[in-house]
């Protein structure tokens, strides 16, 4: 089903920019040419003719490398541009030390689109990432083709709110192993 909704985003495409790199333990991979103190960018696959890009947002503590199932299940035909947020997963801070951080990378991958020259790549987010992906698709529409946003916050009332007189619940709907 992901590979289905993924394919629904035909995207046409620029060549970024690339600078080759190689991390410890890692087979070669590029990072875009794409100066940010919020976040920095692998980018795995080339540009061509039926090719199509993916953004994928980690989640909270993760690091791009969380993607690996999924870049090797979409296979050819895809650029995959993986965010590595600033100040998660070994990251150093940077521009994130203070204030929000959400909204600030949502920009930042915004900004990336437009000079990377990307139309309407697909974007993919989980937990944290699936929030700075909404965030970019709704003050960015024009920039994102399709939006999958994947295991995103669960009802976590309990965690925030311990100890209470009565437990917090989720609605009876989302409960649906109990009758």
């Amino acid at each position: 089903m992901f590979k289905a909704l993924v394919c629904a985003a035909a995207l046409s495409l620029t060549a970024p920019a690339l600078a080759q790199t190689r991390e410890a333990g890692d087979h070669a991979h590029q990072h875009a040419d794409f100066a940010s103190t919020r976040m920095h960018v692998r980018v795995d696959g080339e540009a061509g003719p039926g090719v199509r890009d993916i953004i994928l947002i980690p989640g909270l503590s993760s690091s791009p490398k969380v993607w690996q199932g999924t870049v090797d299940h979409l296979g050819s035909g895809w650029r995959v541009h993986r965010i590595h947020i600033q100040g998660f997963a070994g990251a150093p801070v940077e521009g994130n030390a203070e204030g929000p951080v959400a909204a600030p990378v949502a920009e930042e991958i915004a900004r990336y689109i437009a000079e990377q020259g990307l139309e309407k790549p697909a974007v993919v987010g989980h937990s944290m990432g699936g929030t700075i992906g909404m965030m970019l698709a709704a003050r960015h529409p024009d920039a994102v083709g399709r939006l999958m946003v994947v295991d995103m916050v669960p009802f976590m009332g309990a965690m925030f709110a311990q100890p209470s007189p009565a437990p917090i619940r989720p609605p009876r709907a989302s409960r649906p192993w109990q009758t």
